[in-house]
Parts: C-alpha cells; sequence; structure tokens
C-alpha cells in the first residue's frame, strides 16, 4: 500500500497532519507575491513545514488510512508503523525521504530533521493555481502614457504623483509649439490688413485733394513753358519744370537719333552718319559691336543705352541682322581700355571691337 499518497491528500483538507511516530506536518497560509529577479508570480498558497515528535500517536491518520483502503482500525495503525519504521531507518542511513507531490525529509549534518515543501498548491481556495514565469515588457515612461487607453465613459482623469507639473507643462510647451505657426500667420494677416487700410486712406486724401480753380479763359491742354520754375498739375502737386524739359529734350534726341537711321519703308540704314567724321592729327576711330537684334524694340533699347551713355551709336546689317555698337575717338591705348570698359561694363563682357 502507497501510504505517502494519503499524505497528500488530507493535506488538501487539514491545516495539520500528525504522522504517529515521526512529528506533524502543518501548514500556513501563504499570500500571493511576485519574485522580480526569477521573474516569477506565486499565487496564494500553503507553506509546509515538519515539527519532530516522535512520542506522539496521531490516531486519525490511521483512521484515514483505514478508510482509503478499506482496512480495520487495527490493521491500518499495523501499516501506518511499518511505513514509519521505513523511514525512520532511511533517515538514519542519510537517505532523502520522498513523499510524492508534498516534499523531502532528510537530516543534516547535525542530525536535525529537515523539511523541503514540493512546489504543490495546497490552498483549496486558489483552484490549485500553479507558479507562473513572467517577462516584464521594457518601455519607457513617455512611451507608456501615449500608449494609455483612452477611457470610453466618463470618468476621473489619472493623476500621477510626483510628475503631474511634468505633464503639465510638457503639455503646454507642446500646445505652444502647435500654435505658433498659427501665430505668425495671424501677425502677417495683421499687418497686411492695416498696410492696405493705411494705403488705401492716403490714395482717398489724394482723390479727394481740393482742385485747383482754373479761369475760364485759359486753355487746360496748354503746354506748360520751360521757363517757369513749377507747373501744378490739376490733382495739385507740383512738377519740377526744368526736369520736364530736360526728360522732352533726352526723348527728343533718341527719337531723331532712330529717325535718322530708318529708310523710307521703316527699315534701318546700314550707317547712322553719312558724312565721314573729322578727325584730330593723333586721333583714330574705334567701333565697339554690342549685339544683334532682329526686333525694332530692340534696336532702339540699345539706342536709347547708347545715348544716355554719352556715345554715338554705330549700326550696320549682318545676315538679316541689325547690329548695334558705339563709336568713338581715341588718341591711344589707354582712352581706348577706358571706353571698352565703360561699354562692357553697362552692356556685358560679350561686347567686341570691330573696328580699331
Amino acid at each position: 500500500m502507497d501510504i505517502a499518497v494519503v499524505i497528500e491528500k488530507i493535506l488538501y483538507k487539514e491545516e495539520a497532519l500528525v504522522i504517529p511516530g515521526l512529528g506533524t506536518i502543518m501548514s500556513h497560509y501563504k499570500p500571493a507575491s511576485i519574485d522580480h529577479v526569477q521573474g516569477m508570480l506565486y499565487p496564494p498558497s500553503k507553506s509546509l513545514s515538519f515539527r519532530e515528535d516522535d512520542k506522539i500517536d496521531g490516531l486519525f491518520f490511521s483512521e484515514y488510512v483505514a478508510e482509503c483502503f478499506s482496512l480495520t482500525l487495527t490493521e491500518a495503525q499495523v501499516q501506518v508503523k511499518e511505513f514509519v519504521d521505513k523511514i525512520s531507518a532511511a533517515l538514519n542511513r542519510r537517505e532523502i525521504v520522498i513523499f510524492p507531490n508534498v516534499g523531502r525529509l532528510y537530516r543534516d549534518y547535525e542530525q536535525n530533521l529537515k523539511f523541503l515543501q514540493d512546489n504543490t498548491n495546497f490552498n483549496a481556495s486558489s483552484f490549485g493555481l500553479p507558479t507562473i514565469q513572467f517577462y516584464p515588457i521594457h518601455r519607457s515612461k513617455e512611451q507608456a502614457f501615449q500608449e494609455a487607453s483612452i477611457p470610453s465613459g466618463p470618468s476621473a482623469p489619472i493623476t500621477y504623483p510626483g510628475k503631474a507639473k511634468k505633464v503639465a507643462k510638457r503639455k503646454w510647451r507642446k500646445s505652444l509649439r502647435a500654435a505658433m505657426p498659427m501665430l505668425a500667420g495671424l501677425i502677417v494677416v495683421t499687418a497686411a490688413v492695416g498696410i492696405f487700410f493705411m494705403t488705401q486712406a492716403l490714395w482717398e486724401k489724394e482723390e479727394s485733394a481740393t482742385p485747383i480753380p482754373v479761369k475760364e479763359d485759359v486753355r487746360l491742354n496748354k503746354k506748360p513753358s520751360t521757363s517757369e520754375a513749377s507747373v501744378i498739375d490739376l490733382t495739385g502737386k507740383k512738377i519740377d519744370a526744368k526736369a520736364l524739359a530736360e526728360k522732352e529734350a533726352r526723348e527728343k534726341l533718341i527719337e531723331e537719333a532712330v529717325e535718322a537711321i530708318r529708310d523710307e519703308d521703316g527699315d534701318f540704314n546700314t550707317a547712322i552718319d553719312t558724312e565721314k567724321a573729322t578727325y584730330g592729327p593723333n586721333q583714330k576711330e574705334c567701333v565697339i559691336i554690342i549685339g544683334a537684334y532682329s526686333q525694332k524694340s530692340g534696336v532702339e533699347k540699345r539706342i536709347e543705352e547708347i545715348i544716355d551713355l554719352g556715345m554715338d551709336v554705330y549700326q550696320d546689317k549682318k545676315k538679316n541682322l541689325n547690329r548695334i555698337g558705339v563709336q568713338f575717338l581715341y588718341e591711344d591705348e589707354y582712352d581706348l581700355k577706358r571706353n571698352l570698359k565703360i561699354v562692357r561694363k553697362k552692356f556685358g563682357k560679350k561686347c567686341w571691337i570691330m573696328k580699331q
């Protein structure tokens, strides 16, 4: 008969078990615990301990054996005594006695009786839950805060002791960074609107200026004379008569220069001056080509720029293109390089000397 199996059944029901002639196995409630070092989760259980006492006589153990194996009480007591004698003999030989699913019983080097519990959970209220191995998930605090689920229903706000101020400060900075583009756009729009209304007010002020009264016998379309110091137009704005006269003279000069090189059909002549220039004793003629143009607008623009530069215009035809340049008289190489530098500074480095 395997009497050791009876010990396991009794410990599920009773808080203590007396083995006659050997000692007592006692159980104590042990709450759930976590071992972070080994990564173990222990459910609520019973811790077992053994107290040696070979003089006690446990009748309950013999009665339970008799019930399990259908024996009389006397027969059960005989079987229990034989069981205990075998255990005592093995312990005296320094052997380890194993109670299946309960624990191990042995003597140490000082001949003291020791009991080592097995992993069986004898706490019936825990439904025999076993020990669980767990592996913690390592994550940063910010990631855990971002991944926290939002409650579906109304609930009290979650607070973090000692960290509420830091979280609020971080949220405020994040909101400020998100609002910066909007604030910048609002400032730009406000400035643009302000400038628009200021400009509109100035225009309205100019348009609402009081017009100058004109006599009936005075012609409104009469061209102002250049001898006047200044002229006042209908809006009340003063115009410099001298600057106006210079502008008209310059436009007339450009118009005459352009007309002088036109043929009767509107095309350009092959040269500007029909009479040969009179040279001094040490003077030479130089022609610098600026560019060639097919459109009349380009020719007229270059002629205007050459006249503004204070030089004479040169023009001829090359492959249906009108070449435009400047012509001048020079006495030495220094004078030539100085004029070439002036022309290239105005019209670009591609200007080249055609005639020297």
